[in-house]
């Protein structure tokens, strides 16, 4: 059913787009839900994303909100809130393992844009944070053999402990899929990709998901990046390692509570954890978080703030 409303969507796109043309296969990714094609636009290379989620207009927003970064691909249309063109960026995903001295320097100067970005107020309502923390005191009571051990119970403390930063209302946004597979390297130069998850925050969040985004790979020269990007945010980000911790640690407790869906925040109505499904995704977010853990626990950031 979904692929024949995909392929429909891509027929109507295609008929009342003439300039638009594109592979016949999927160039990056085909999910459920979304497929992601190579092509031209107007002659330009381009990259065509058909989704069924009615995300387009909010990724183009949002392009077009970091556009003046310098590190994201031109926005070229938008149709029917299902379908995005942009610029399509030539290059290598810089996962975690290919990061080395030479582009981890880059890469964190990208990040560090980003950060800055995350500073300012562009009126964004951030609510739904609000309403998350019950809902993470729901699951907690719900299953209490779930979660007590030492990576879960610190955690939790660490977020409940740090919600006044990781709540701020800042009117900011912060890109949560910041990282690894969208992020390009071209060999001069680093491009970020897939825009679909950006959402209302702050910097102590957008520092948070980098953190977390990274943290799991246990990479050494990965970790030496992350200090140096958070000893650099010391100078300008009104907030402190120990929040930002927190922050990337609410990112994968936000996903044990089924709390992130799509364009829009929801909590599942019953928080009681039972099928083996349930119990493996508990474990599987469990060992991100115990990576956030052993980072934390490995390195500091050794700041003289005399």
């Amino acid at each position: 059913m979904v692929n024949g409303i995909m392929n429909d969507l891509i027929k109507e796109y295609l008929t009342s787009r003439p300039q638009a043309v594109i592979e016949e296969s999927p160039y990056i990714v085909q999910g459920t839900n979304s497929a992601v094609y190579k092509g031209l636009w107007m002659h330009k290379p381009a990259m065509f994303k058909f989704s069924i989620r009615n995300s387009a207009q909010r990724e183009a927003d949002a392009l077009n909100d970091y556009f003046n970064i310098g590190c994201v691909p031109e926005l070229y249309d938008v149709y029917k809130d299902l379908v995005l063109v942009t610029e399509f960026i030539d290059g290598e995903s810089l996962l975690p393992e290919n990061i080395n001295h030479d582009n981890s320097e880059k890469l964190c100067s990208k990040f560090i844009l980003f950060i800055n970005y995350s500073l300012r107020d562009v009126g964004s309502n951030f609510n739904y944070i609000s309403s998350f923390r019950r809902s993470l005191e729901e699951l907690l009571e719900s299953n209490p053999n779930h979660f007590q051990e030492n990576h879960f119970k610190q955690s939790i403390e660490l977020i409940f402990k740090n919600w006044e930063f990781i709540s701020q209302q800042s009117g900011a946004l912060y890109y949560d899929d910041i990282g690894g597979s969208n992020v390009i390297y071209t060999g001069d130069k680093i491009q970020f990709i897939d825009f679909e998850s950006v959402w209302p925050g702050n910097s102590t969040l957008q520092i948070g998901t980098i953190i977390a985004n990274y943290t799991q790979h246990n990479l050494n020269p990965v970790n030496k990046m992350l200090i140096t990007l958070c000893r650099s945010a010391c100078s300008f980000v009104p907030t402190n390692f120990e929040a930002w911790l927190s922050a990337a640690y609410l990112k994968w407790w936000v996903r044990i509570c089924y709390f992130h869906r799509w364009n829009y925040w929801e909590t599942r109505k019953n928080l009681r954890y039972e099928s083996e499904e349930e119990l493996k995704r508990i474990e599987h977010f469990g060992r991100k978080i115990k990576s956030i853990k052993s980072f934390a626990d490995n390195f500091t950031l050794d700041i003289d703030h005399s």
